[in-house]
């Protein structure tokens, strides 16, 4: 406030994002920092974070792979491949599959929608 000549928190927005989960899978749980710093507790840093884990938003590679398998660029093989290593999916929970279902509906909806144009 330049009346005062003090900063003011104004908003706090303490939402997570999607992608954050691959930080927490990779030793980097940003929301366990945030509660903890709040409660004054502050960890000591992880020795290394965990590395070649990737994201991966399943509805999204699955649009890509097709653009690329039209344009001869990328094989299902190759694709599949990409999944042998340690994955972290951006929606499917087993212990919350809606919001991947959901999404899975509305790709599905707008695949029929297209194909009958």
């Amino acid at each position: 406030d330049p009346r005062e000549g003090v900063l003011k928190v104004i908003e706090v927005n303490p939402r997570l994002w999607i992608q954050h989960a691959l930080a927490a899978r990779c030793g980097v749980d940003f929301a366990a920092l945030v509660y903890f710093g709040s409660l004054g507790i502050f960890p000591e840093a992880a020795a290394r974070q965990k590395e070649g884990i990737r994201w991966v938003a399943l509805d999204l590679d699955l649009l890509t792979v097709r653009k690329r398998q039209r344009e001869d660029r990328m094989s299902v093989a190759r694709w599949l491949g990409a999944y042998r290593s340690p994955c972290e999916p951006a929606l499917f929970r087993w212990d919350d599959p809606a919001p991947a279902l959901y999404r899975t509906g509305e790709m599905l909806r707008a695949f029929l929608e297209k194909e009958r144009k």
